[in-house]
């Protein structure tokens, strides 16, 4: 109870303190009239920073000549009037200044013989709740795909991952022109599409796709539209980069952005091949999701995660891929959406992607603190050959009233990932030598309906269904001259085949009802689901590979039945103009019945979500929120695979029967100002008594065991910001945020119940700033510390600090630019010598004029890490410190011409 005093005494005190500030806000209420005192409707009415720069708000007068406006009263702006006939007219606006303000037009005294109008659009339009950025003003010569200009935005954030946060607030889409056709997978465009090809960035708050319940249900979603350049509206159109160069082998590239945007259909259509580090791979094609209680319908479609690892490059310390990744990617993809009549669209979409590489990666694994107890060292030599196919299409129409909808979606998915590796081992220094061959195989469907239909002037009823199958077969052969110590047999027994089957089914159903009315909303659902999941393992052991038959080992099958049945209750009440109060509560039960053992198990579920949401006069946005939660698993979690994923790894059968939950607190406040350019936000967070499942390794012989571990009474506390401010006649642009954790939780270390403490501080500075019209500067820091300590008798403790610093220098003269990017990254640990990274890339870009009035570009970009070819970071675990190696790419460079097309 006292936590839960103190936040609600920090709220208090910072609602009031800003309700008080907010007080100083001012609404700006005027009428425009004529020189015979008679109001003048439609007048150009806008704000300006100054009395030449462009508009920052603007609105038209009414039949009755009024005008309103809300800024900040802190601030000084102009108003001003402009008429057809009429004198322009400016006023200076100070703090001290009325809140209603007449304006009388003078007619003009002189014959107009000539009208010219300047365009001059400002870089950040805000327009009710669509905020549009102008990309003119941001971008330069060292982007490569529309994510890079997007990460440079003021508000906007962007992670390793490529998933986007404005003013911390998700991006649930990127939409091009107005249509999803990227769905949830939305890097596929953000990672593939020319940064050039973007002229403007919409960010849209509160954004509603279903025509049928936009005056019932306020949405919360925040979304991303890309309006493309002028020039792909007219005919098809698009780009091809086509790049060689070398180093120690030959490098090559290819990509190519098609687009054919009518008003009715849009095509688009992706490809990216290529061995330089910069191709889009089959790594980053799972489909991004946000919040899972959606109704979207795409979003209900399970997670799943394989049970054999697929090998992957190492690329520790987030160093730039391009030096370390030299693999052969092959991407394409193409999108789809076609307007039919009567109201229907179709949207067909495709996918391929490729990877074939060859990389050696090292780790060293030792127990924290005592390289005795054990101690792991891993050498590979690994070639991974992927292939990725998805076919996707949806059919959803509305009626011309928009009083129902209907959605249907479909999609397959087929993938193929190999790898074969060569594994030198040294445990306890034995040195061992291992060769290992691993096949994923995944085929999954899906099939989703939506229908929605207006049942009255302040209802909505909705019907849902959502079928999901998956067989996922996983294949391991490899050789372990310690299998026989571990299973009890001879010592002849060192090759293992082990293959798994695990078919995979799920179907939901929903029921819901939407009411709106005046101030409150809610909304009342049903849901049923029911998943069966399979787990059918086949292992042997034999003398040699090719041995006529094995030692079998019975693992058993499995098969897990889960049955789900809640009940959703929402509501949202509008307390005044400012305050809203939502409350959410998930009610239900979920009985999961396993076949060996067989057991039946009947487990509550129950969540419970309130906020209190405020908006200031200000434009800044508060929201306190309370959850509690017995939160219920999917199938996967229930139970493990009896399965090795590596030579030397074994994942035992362990239903869990247990549900985690936990309560946390939450309070955020964020505020956009475009009238200055600025943006802030902040989060304050506290968790506690959380009930956690975590995976418990031990050690036998040479194999790591790793067993479910279930941990109660965890803890913890994150305070995270950021700031934004723009300068736009100084072409300067200062953002800087980070984020404290602090953390108490509870894990299993040699089968005991062990306390571990964790402190982790990041912080950020980032300075763009332009000079003249020639030069332009980014320099930006991340630092991160953390602090892990086991609370055991003289409280061992483990310390990780890292340093990355991006330099980019840019020369701009008449058609050419060059541009050289620095990165240094530094890590160092307790007990371990520093790492220290220099990479560099240089690129120099000659523009191209055609009499078309269209521009190709050559391009020189090299690229060198300096320092070493095999580099190493340091990582902290809970209770494992662990050194990361792989082979670097040495120096290299690649020539390429982009054509428009």
């Amino acid at each position: 109870m006292t936590r839960i005093a103190f936040f609600i005494g920090l709220l208090t005190c910072f609602l009031l303190g800003n309700t008080l500030i907010a007080q100083r806000g001012k609404t700006i209420r005027g009428m425009i009239l004529n020189e015979q005192d008679q109001p003048l409707s439609s007048c150009l009415v806008y704000l300006t920073a100054d009395t030449l720069a462009a508009p920052l708000f603007f609105a038209n007068t009414n039949a009755s000549g009024k005008f309103s406006f809300s800024l900040d009263s802190l601030q000084k702006v102009w108003l001003q009037v402009r008429y057809l006939g009429y004198e322009p007219q400016k006023l200076a606006l100070e703090k001290t200044d009325t809140a209603f303000i007449r304006l009388r037009m003078q007619p003009q005294q002189f014959d107009i013989k000539e009208v010219v109008i300047k365009d001059q659009k400002p870089p950040i339009v805000v327009h009710s709740d669509t905020v549009r950025y102008d990309l003119k003003y941001f971008r330069d010569s060292t982007e490569y795909n529309i994510e890079d200009v997007i990460k440079k935005l003021p508000g906007v954030q962007i992670d390793e991952s490529g998933n986007i946060k404005v003013n911390g607030k998700d991006i649930i889409k990127v939409m091009i022109e107005g249509d999803d056709v990227f769905g949830h997978q939305y890097t596929l465009g953000t990672k593939n599409i020319r940064a050039n090809m973007i002229d403007e960035v919409e960010v849209i708050d509160h954004y509603q796709g279903n025509a049928v319940l936009r005056d019932i249900n306020q949405s919360k979603e925040m979304v991303m539209n890309l309006k493309v350049s002028k020039r792909l509206k007219i005919a098809p159109g698009g780009s091809l980069d086509v790049g060689m160069g070398a180093g120690s082998e030959w490098k090559y590239s290819l990509q190519s952005n098609l687009f054919s945007l009518a008003s009715k259909n849009k095509i688009l259509w992706l490809t990216n091949i290529g061995n330089t580090g910069n191709q889009f791979n089959t790594g980053e094609l799972k489909a991004i999701y946000s919040d899972p209680e959606s109704v979207d319908y795409r979003l209900t479609r399970p997670s799943i995660t394989s049970f054999l690892n697929p090998v992957g490059i190492d690329n520790p310390g987030g160093v730039p891929n391009l030096f370390v990744d030299n693999s052969q990617n092959a991407f394409s993809t193409m999108r789809s959406v076609f307007t039919l009549k009567k109201n229907w669209k179709l949207q067909v979409n495709g996918t391929f992607g490729g990877k074939n590489d060859n990389q050696a990666t090292a780790q060293q694994q030792q127990y924290l603190y005592d390289a005795n107890t054990y101690f792991l060292k891993t050498a590979r030599k690994n070639h991974i050959s992927n292939l990725y196919y998805q076919g996707e299409t949806t059919l959803n129409h509305t009626s011309k009233n928009a009083n129902r909808s209907f959605f249907v979606y479909a999609q397959f998915q087929l993938s193929n990932d190999q790898s074969t590796q060569g594994i030198a081992q040294t445990l306890q220094n034995q040195l061992k030598d291992y060769r290992s061959f691993n096949q994923i195989q995944q085929a999954e469907f899906s099939i989703a309906g939506l229908y929605t239909q207006k049942m009255g002037k302040h209802s909505v009823g909705q019907v849902q269904f959502n079928v999901f199958q998956l067989k996922d077969t996983e294949t391991l052969q490899s050789q372990n001259t310690a299998y026989p110590k571990y299973w009890n047999l001879d010592s002849s027994r060192t090759q293992l085949i082990q293959k798994l089957e695990a078919p995979y089914r799920e179907g939901n159903f929903f029921l819901r009802y939407i009411f709106a009315k005046g101030s409150f909303s809610g909304e009342i659902e049903t849901q049923n689901t029911f998943s069966r999941a399979q787990f059918l393992p086949h292992t042997q052991l034999l003398t040699t590979l090719d041995a006529a038959t094995g030692f079998p080992i019975n693992l058993g099958n499995s098969i897990v039945n889960r049955y789900l049945f809640q009940q959703v209750l929402k509501m949202s009440q509008n307390l005044n103009k400012r305050d809203q109060l939502n409350f959410r509560a998930v009610l239900g039960k979920q009985q999961i019945e396993t076949h060996q053992p067989d057991t039946l198990a009947r487990i509550p579920l129950l969540r419970v979500n309130a906020n209190l949401e405020h908006k200031f006069a200000d434009g800044g946005n508060a929201v306190f929120g309370y959850n509690y939660s017995v939160r219920s698993n999917t199938v996967q979690n229930f139970l493990t695979s009896a399965y090795l994923p590596d030579p030397y790894t074994l994942i035992l059968l362990a239903p869990r029967f247990r549900t985690e939950g936990g309560q946390n607190l939450i309070f955020q406040y964020g505020r956009r100002n475009y009238t200055k350019f600025h943006s802030h936000y902040f989060r304050i967070q506290a968790r506690f008594n959380e009930n956690v499942w975590h995976e418990n390794a031990f050690f036998a012989q040479s194999l790591q065991v790793v067993l479910p571990y279930f941990t109660s009474g965890n803890n913890s506390f994150g305070l995270a910001g950021n700031f934004d401010q723009f300068f736009p006649k100084q072409k300067l642009t200062l953002r800087f945020g980070g984020n404290v954790t602090s953390a108490k939780s509870f894990y299993g270390i040699n089968n005991e119940n062990t306390p571990i403490l964790l402190k982790t501080v990041n912080f950020n500075i980032d300075l763009v700033h332009s000079f003249w019209r020639q030069f332009k500067l980014d320099f930006s820091n991340r630092f991160v510390l953390s602090q892990n300590t086991i609370a055991t008798p003289g409280s061992l403790k483990n310390n990780l600090f890292s340093w990355k610093t991006d330099v980019s220098l840019l020369w701009r003269s008449k058609s050419w630019f060059a541009a050289l990017v620095l990165n240094r990254t530094y890590f160092t640990n307790k007990g371990q010598n520093p790492v220290n990274l220099l990479t560099t890339t240089c690129r120099l870009r000659k523009q191209i004029n055609f009499k078309n009035s269209k521009q190709a570009n050559l391009m020189l970009n090299i690229y060198n890490l300096q320092n070493t070819r095999n580099f190493s970071s340091l990582q902290r675990s809970d209770y494992f410190l662990y050194l990361s190696t792989v082979e670097a790419i040495p120096a290299f460079f690649v020539l390429s011409l982009d054509i428009p097309l």
